[in-house]
C-alpha cells in the first residue's frame, strides 16, 4: 500500500470509515428506534385510556359516558365494560375478535394471525356498582412496518451516497495537492520567524500530507499564537489605559473650567496625579513585559541574605497594614542566603506581601515565613482575607487577570500584572510558587526558591 498515492490513500481510509460509521449508525437507529416507538405507544395507550376513565361517571343509578368519549382515538380502540364484564359502549378491531381476560393496568402484547396488538385495561370503581373497565387496544405492526420501510430505503441510499462521497473526496484532495510545493516554501519563509536560519524538524514523513502537515502546522501555530497574543495584548492595554486616562482627562478639564478655588484644584490635580502614577507603573511593567518576552537577560545575580530583605519588606508593609488594622506576624529563619537579583527579589515580595494587605480584612493577620528545607528555601505569604474562588486560581497567574477587575480597579490600583511579574521572577531564579485559598478565609503564596550554596 505504500506505493498508493497519497490522494488514494485518504480516499480510502475515510470511504471504509465512512461505510463503518453508515453500518454502526443503521443498526443503531433501528434498535433504538424500535425501542423508542414502542415505548411511546405503550405511554399513548396507557394515557388515552386513563383519560377515559375521567369521562365515566355513576349518578342516578345509571352508568353514565360523556359525550366527548371517543371510540377511536389516537389510533388507539376504545371499549367499556359493566361489572360484568359485557361491553356496554365503544368498539374493537374487526380482525380481533377472541374474547381476552382482563387485567389491571397492564400493557399486554396480543397476536391474532399477521396482526399485533397492544392491550391496555384499567377499571374505576363506583361505591354503588361496583367496577368499571375500560380496554384500550393499539396496533403495533403499522408502527414496525415503517420503520422497516424507512430502514430499507436508508438502506439502498445510503451506499450511494457513500460512492458519490468518496468520487468527491478523490477529487477534492487530488484538487487539494496541486499547490502543495507553493504552500511549503511560503510555510518554512514564513515559519521560520526572526530567525531565518532556522529550519522546521521534517522526520522521517516522505508523503505530500505529511510535509505540508508538519510545515504548514508548525507555520500556522506561530502565527496564530503571535497574532492572539498581540490582539489580547492591545485589548488589554487599552482596557487598563481607558480608566485612567478618562480620570486625567476629566479632572484636568474641572481644573482649568469649574475650579472655584485653590483647595478644587489641588484635588482635581491629586486625582491626575494619582492616575498618572497608576499609568507610570503600568508602563513600567509593559516595559519589563516586553524585555522578557523579547528573550533580554533581566537579571544581576548577586549573593543576598534572603531573610533580611523580607524582614525589610515586612516592616515597609506595616505601616499600610495598620492603617486597615492588619497586624504582621514574620516567623523567619535568619541567615538564608540565595543567588539572585535583589530589585527582583524586593518585587516578588513586595506585591506578595501588598497584595496580603490589601486583600486582607480588618483585624485581620499576615503571616510571613521562610525557613530552610533540605537545600531549597521555603517562603510563604499567608493571610485570613477575602480569599479567591476557586474557579479563579488557575487564572490569577495571568497577565492582566484579576478576580474582581472593578474593585481592583478602584480600591487597590492594580492592573492584574503583579501576580505573572511574580511567577515570572520565581521562575526565573530556578523556583516555584503555588496558591492555596478559599473564598472568605484567605489564601497562601508558597515560593521555593535555591539555597547558595
Amino acid at each position: 500500500m505504500n506505493r498508493i498515492s497519497i490522494k488514494t490513500k485518504v480516499t480510502l481510509w475515510y470511504t471504509t470509515l465512512m461505510v463503518v460509521l453508515v453500518s454502526l449508525m443503521m443498526m443503531f437507529i433501528f434498535f433504538i428506534s424500535k425501542g423508542l416507538e414502542e415505548t411511546s405507544t405503550k405511554n399513548v395507550l396507557v394515557g388515552v385510556v386513563e383519560d377515559r376513565l375521567n369521562k365515566i361517571n355513576y349518578e342516578d343509578g345509571e352508568v353514565q359516558i360523556d359525550n366527548d368519549f371517543d371510540s377511536f382515538y389516537l389510533q388507539v380502540y376504545l371499549s367499556v365494560y359493566s361489572k360484568d364484564m359485557q361491553k356496554v359502549y365503544g368498539e374493537l378491531p374487526e380482525n380481533l375478535n377472541s374474547p381476552l381476560s382482563f387485567t389491571d393496568n397492564t400493557v399486554r402484547m396480543v397476536n391474532n394471525g399477521n396482526s399485533k396488538w397492544y392491550v391496555y385495561d384499567s377499571r374505576v370503581s363506583f361505591e354503588e356498582y361496583g367496577d368499571i373497565w375500560v380496554r384500550g387496544i393499539t396496533a403495533i405492526s403499522d408502527s414496525e412496518s415503517a420503520l422497516i420501510t424507512m430502514l430499507s430505503i436508508a438502506g439502498v441510499t445510503l451506499p450511494f451516497l457513500v460512492v458519490i462521497v468518496a468520487l468527491g473526496g478523490y477529487f477534492i484532495t487530488g484538487q487539494a495537492f496541486k499547490p502543495v510545493r507553493q504552500i511549503n516554501e511560503a510555510a518554512e519563509r514564513i515559519g521560520g520567524g526572526r530567525d531565518l536560519s532556522q529550519r522546521i524538524p521534517i522526520g522521517e514523513g516522505k508523503d505530500e500530507i505529511y510535509t505540508v502537515a508538519k510545515t504548514f502546522n508548525d507555520m500556522i501555530g506561530r502565527l496564530e499564537q503571535s497574532f492572539e497574543s498581540e490582539k489580547q495584548f492591545t485589548l488589554d492595554v487599552s482596557h487598563e489605559l481607558r480608566t485612567p486616562v478618562s480620570a486625567i482627562v476629566s479632572q484636568s478639564e474641572y481644573a482649568l473650567e469649574n475650579a472655584k478655588t485653590m483647595e478644587e484644584a489641588k484635588d482635581a490635580l491629586s486625582v491626575v496625579l494619582t492616575q498618572a502614577r497608576k499609568i507610570s507603573g503600568l508602563i513600567s511593567h509593559l516595559l519589563m513585559l516586553s524585555r522578557i518576552d523579547m528573550g533580554h537577560k533581566m537579571l544581576t545575580l548577586e549573593l543576598l541574605n534572603l531573610s533580611e530583605l523580607t524582614e525589610m519588606v515586612a516592616e515597609e508593609q506595616y505601616e499600610a497594614a495598620n492603617e486597615k488594622g492588619i497586624e504582621i506576624q514574620t516567623n523567619i529563619t535568619p541567615g538564608l542566603h540565595i543567588q539572585a537579583d535583589e530589585t527582583m527579589m524586593l518585587r516578588m515580595l513586595i506585591n506578595l506581601v501588598s497584595n496580603a494587605v490589601t486583600y486582607g480584612k480588618s483585624g485581620g493577620h499576615i503571616i510571613i515565613g521562610l525557613a530552610k528545607g533540605g537545600n531549597k528555601i521555603i517562603g510563604s505569604v499567608a493571610d485570613d482575607g477575602i480569599g479567591i474562588a476557586e474557579e479563579h486560581l488557575y487564572r490569577i497567574w495571568e497577565r492582566f487577570y484579576q478576580v474582581n477587575p472593578s474593585r481592583t480597579s478602584t480600591k487597590a490600583g492594580g492592573v492584574g500584572l503583579g501576580l505573572s511579574m511574580v511567577k515570572w521572577i520565581v521562575e526565573a531564579h530556578s523556583g516555584s510558587i503555588s496558591v492555596s485559598s478559599k473564598l472568605g478565609e484567605g489564601s497562601t503564596f508558597t515560593f521555593v526558591l535555591p539555597l547558595a550554596q
